[in-house]
């Protein structure tokens, strides 16, 4: 038996306010590591993960920005 059309949209939108939740909470953590100038794997990843969900955070885009130029000079004392 179809359901209703009133709980197809009640569903639908349990559905987005779950999806906003967890971009919100995404956005926080990438947020929050920037903050905390954490630019370990797992960072990187959360980063690319948000922004395949927005590309359009340029903030995020200048985090890995931070985090690549970071690995880079990590390397060039190590191997200087």
């Amino acid at each position: 038996m179809p359901q209703p059309t009133w709980h197809a949209g009640v569903q639908q939108r349990g559905v987005m306010l779950l999806q906003i939740a967890l971009f919100s909470r995404l956005t926080t953590e990438v947020l929050l590591r920037r903050t905390a100038k954490q630019y370990d794997e797992e960072s990187l990843k959360l980063a690319a993960k948000l922004l395949e969900q927005n590309p359009e955070l340029y903030t995020v885009w200048n985090y890995r920005r931070e985090a690549l130029q970071d690995k880079l000079q990590v390397s060039k004392i190590l191997f200087s």
